[in-house]
């Protein structure tokens, strides 16, 4: 039940009746406490991350900062004090493991822009999408498919409402997605307008007829 420091006793053997000459030497011993080193489970999510933890604070821990997703090595040092690692080692440093994981992509993640007041004309009316200027390492966005307001998969040409669905292809820093969509974001559905009719060309004004 000592408290945490270093300490020493003298241990004496003999003497007395025994008829053993006494004889006397110091043990010196010290009580540590472990600082636990613990590794957080991360997953990317465009920002810096710290990777590790230490249960003290007389301990500063390099190569602890990073941004994106992988796997990585930190390196803790003890500041001062009586201290030693969950393996029970004294040693000056200690290394350990510790990942930022990748991320599984959400339709927030993702910026999707549809033509402003598109007008029937015929011809399709896409949409294009990237990924939000938060994050990077994401593969080829594509939009997968457009469904209309009956419910149907349909090509974007005839005037209507269209959703949009998109596929994120994986890349350093995110998982692939397929056919994400936006509930919650009116920039994932955009409607295509129909034409005005101009009147026809070369149509005269002749005086009415009664019969």
């Amino acid at each position: 039940n000592l408290p945490v420091g270093g300490y020493s006793t003298t241990v004496t053997v003999g003497g007395g009746s025994s008829g053993i000459i006494e004889q006397s030497f110091t043990v010196e011993f010290s009580v540590r406490k472990v600082i636990m080193l613990i590794a957080n489970p991360l997953t990317y999510n465009g920002e810096w991350q710290t990777g590790v933890t230490a249960s003290e604070a007389d301990v500063t821990i390099e190569g602890n900062n990073q941004r994106d997703a992988g796997n990585y090595t930190a390196k803790a040092y003890f500041k001062s004090g009586y201290y030693m690692w969950p393996d029970y080692t004294t040693d000056s440093t200690k290394n350990i493991s510790w990942s930022i994981g990748k991320r599984t992509p959400q339709p927030t993640d993702i910026v999707v822009t549809p033509l402003t007041n598109p007008v029937y004309d015929g011809n399709r009316k896409d949409a294009t999408a990237k990924l939000d200027s938060k994050y990077a390492g994401a593969g080829a966005i594509t939009i997968s498919k457009y469904v209309d307001d009956t419910g149907s998969v349909a090509d974007p040409i005839n005037a209507g409402t269209y959703r949009v669905y998109i596929n994120v292809a994986g890349g350093t820093n995110f998982n692939s997605a397929t056919d994400l969509t936006n509930n919650l974001s009116n920039d994932w559905i955009f409607t295509i307008y129909r034409a005005g009719q101009d009147a026809p060309v070369g149509l005269t004004v002749s005086a009415p007829t009664v019969s």
